[in-house]
């Protein structure tokens, strides 16, 4: 039965995560709740076509993340959620990516290739692990915005910092590592099955060395967006700097998130969250001096001024690790084309079956 055909009636609910913190919740009943909890809904629409949510989210300038389809089992916290998370296309490519990586992990098995099934489990590894390092730090800042719109903080404050902050900084470095590995596993595919290579190649930093001067689009593409100015160099300075230098959150004097207000369709003031990661050209933060004197007034909102500055320049964690995930996965994508991979999908059958009496 084709996907127009469904019943409307039995589709599942969903949470929509959205930039910001915020979330889109479809409770099949009707409406649809922009909120940050059942206690902080800040607006209301009726629920459009199954499939229409996202263009409708989109209509109001809300971006999707990812979406929890709720079902019995993880309502009742006897299973995960069913999360798929979504790329800035809109598309839910992540999962389709993934199950390609299965058929060609599958394939290879079947042909006795253990190199070629050894990337591909870890390939398909990673875009799970990336997909639940998208999932854990959208939850945070779920938990943070509700907590400081629920808690005592100013409503017309800038800054705020709360429990959940930790959580997001915990989250950031858990996806640089994993986004770390994957960039690293591209270059190893890349220089394996793409050019070719016999001599083996676990890093991008040799990668980049032993391919300065490759003409072939895809290496050049690897090898340009590694140098300075790339979104692959961004990831790589930050995932150095919170492994070499410092962590993110590493206790210099200003470590705030920022509540931001914006409007959705005709309501205004709706707030969301924007943690501070990167400068806006994707360079590391500075670190402000450590020294302030907290019982000087004037210094002290002088630090604040100067934070200001910083922030209203920065990307939000959230924004940058969902668009570099995303970039990654595309790019994977683009090595198993290239490679030209032969793909199977398991069917099994009754011969598959293990009867455990019989062993």
């Amino acid at each position: 039965m084709a996907l127009t055909e469904l019943d409307e009636s039995a589709m599942p609910p969903r949470i929509v995560h959205l930039l910001g913190g915020l979330r889109a919740v479809d409770d099949r009943q009707g409406k649809v709740f922009v909120q940050a909890g059942r206690d902080c809904k800040f607006c209301e629409f009726p629920v459009p076509n199954y499939a229409k949510l996202y263009a409708a989210l989109r209509a109001l300038k809300l971006e999707t993340v990812g979406a929890e389809f709720v079902n019995d089992h993880s309502y009742q916290g006897l299973d995960t959620p069913d999360w798929q998370c979504a790329a800035p296309s809109g598309q839910f490519s992540m999962r389709l990516e993934r199950h390609a990586w299965a058929d060609v992990r599958h394939a290879a098995i079947q042909d006795r290739n253990p190199e070629i099934a050894d990337g591909a489990a870890r390939a398909k590894t990673y875009v799970d692990l990336l997909a639940v390092r998208i999932f854990q730090l959208s939850g945070e800042y779920n938990g943070c915005l509700r907590a400081w719109h629920l808690g005592a903080g100013d409503p017309n404050g800038t800054f705020f910092e709360n429990g959940f902050v930790r959580n997001i900084d915990a989250a950031i470095h858990a996806f640089a590592a994993d986004a770390a590995s994957l960039r690293d596993l591209i270059a190893e595919l890349v220089w394996r099955d793409v050019q070719g290579e016999v001599e083996e190649v676990r890093t991008l930093g040799t990668f980049l060395k032993r391919n300065r001067d490759n003409q072939d689009p895809l290496v050049s593409e690897i090898v340009a967006e590694g140098q300075n100015g790339g979104w692959i160099k961004q990831l790589t300075d930050l995932r150095n700097h919170i492994t070499h230098v410092a962590p993110v959150g590493r206790g210099h004097a200003l470590h705030f998130c920022e509540a931001r207000k914006r409007n959705i369709g005709d309501i205004p003031d709706i707030p969301t969250l924007h943690y501070p990661l990167l400068g806006d050209d994707g360079s590391i933060l500075e670190i402000l001096d450590s020294s302030i004197d907290y019982d000087d007034a004037g210094a002290f909102k002088a630090a604040i001024r100067e934070y200001q500055n910083i922030v209203s320049q920065s990307i939000d964690a959230l924004q940058y690790a969902w668009e570099t995930v995303a970039r990654l996965v595309d790019l994977l994508g683009d090595v198993r084309q290239r490679a030209g991979y032969r793909t199977e999908t398991p069917h099994l059958t009754e011969d598959d079956i293990v009867n455990v009496e019989q062993l």
